[in-house]
């Protein structure tokens, strides 16, 4: 299923550029296995998040990478699906500010079409002596669900907070000022005892 085509860019951790709003490989969430399931929060999600102040994009460090969480080694589950749809969302303030690409394409199949244009666009903007600064995505709730034959999906509800294109200097050449929220339906795969992510749909309304 197709997310709405109204989200037809996002801009992630400041930075992705056009994508489409919606994967053709990424699975929706089965409805006769959600309404049987229960869907798994991370147990770091609260129901209802606390209100704080938006930081600016130089008070949140991009450049130390998230905690790989212990779901990546499995066992396959609702719960460790989650975990890893949000690990990956995590990891773009972090690919954008650094560069470092190997846990993002690590993760990603050849099928998933928009973790390749997520990772052109960082390998680009560093080829231009560009970095993001900020930009940190807050993870407001994600939920795993099982589709069957190793199949899984993560819905990942996030607010990206504001971040800067600096170059080599240091000089500001973009910025994103506003906090956006969206949601990400990540494709998650179990095959020979590790994760993959299939394909990724993102939808900035309707969250």
């Amino acid at each position: 299923m197709c997310l709405s085509k109204a989200a037809a860019a996002v801009t992630f951790a400041g930075a992705l550029v056009v994508v489409a709003g919606c994967d053709s490989g990424t699975p929706s969430a089965n409805p006769a296995t959600t309404a049987a399931a229960t869907p798994s929060a991370s147990p770091e999600t609260s129901p209802t998040p606390a209100v704080t102040p938006t930081p600016d994009a130089d008070e949140f460090d991009a450049t130390i990478p998230p905690r790989r969480p212990a779901g990546l080694d499995g066992p396959p589950s609702e719960e460790t699906a989650a975990e890893v749809g949000r690990f990956y969302v995590s990891l773009l303030p972090y690919v954008f500010a650094t560069g470092d690409r190997q846990d993002l394409d690590g993760l990603a199949t050849d099928d998933c079409d928009w973790c390749a244009d997520v990772s052109d666009a960082v390998r680009e903007e560093q080829a231009a002596g560009r970095h993001r600064v900020g930009g940190r995505i807050e993870v407001i709730d994600v939920r795993g669900f099982d589709n069957s034959g190793g199949n899984y999906l993560a819905v990942v509800r996030v607010r990206e907070h504001p971040s800067e294109v600096v170059d080599t200097h240091g000089n500001v050449v973009e910025q994103y000022d506003t906090a956006q929220e969206a949601k990400l339906q990540v494709g998650l795969i179990w095959a020979d005892d590790s994760w993959a992510v299939d394909g990724v749909a993102v939808d900035t309304q309707g969250t």
